[in-house]
C-alpha cells in the first residue's frame, strides 16, 4: 500500500485540501463490494482516531461521526434528480459527516456519467 500526499490548486481543490490517494493491489477473488467497505473502514478509523487524539491534547471539538456512511452515487441520482454532483456531494456530507460515495465511475443508466468524471479511472466499483 502507498499513501501519497498532494496540495493542488485548480477548480476543485485549494491549497487547504489534502488529498490522499493511495493504492493497494487485491486479489480477484477479494475484489467484491465488503473488501472495499472493510479498506475504506480502516482508513476512516485511522482518520477519526487521529481525531480524537489531536482533539483531546488541544482541546478542542471533535467533529467526525464515529462510523463513516457508504453511499450510493446512483441511489442518489434517484433520491435527488434535479441536483449536481456536487450538490448531492454536499447533500450526504450535510445529513451523515462523513461519507463514502460507491460507483463514481463510469455510466449511468441514461448513458452519461454517474459522478461528475473525477474518477472514471480508478473508480471501476460499480454499485
Amino acid at each position: 500500500m502507498s499513501i501519497s500526499l498532494s496540495i493542488s490548486s485548480d477548480f476543485t481543490h485549494s491549497l487547504y485540501v489534502d488529498q490522499f490517494d493511495w493504492e493497494k493491489v487485491i486479489a480477484p477473488e477479494e475484489r467484491n463490494v465488503e473488501t472495499l467497505k472493510s479498506n475504506v473502514r480502516g482508513i476512516y478509523k485511522a482518520i477519526y482516531d487521529t481525531e480524537q487524539f489531536v482533539a483531546k491534547k488541544y482541546g478542542i471539538e471533535p467533529i467526525l461521526p464515529k462510523e463513516i456512511t457508504f453511499v450510493s452515487s446512483d441511489d442518489m441520482i434517484k433520491e435527488y434528480p434535479h441536483a449536481t454532483p456536487k450538490e448531492r456531494e454536499n447533500i450526504a456530507c450535510e445529513k451523515y459527516g462523513a461519507v463514502f460515495f460507491m460507483g463514481i465511475g463510469g455510466l449511468n443508466a441514461a448513458g452519461t456519467l454517474r459522478h461528475d468524471g473525477r474518477a472514471p479511472d480508478y473508480d471501476d466499483w460499480i454499485t
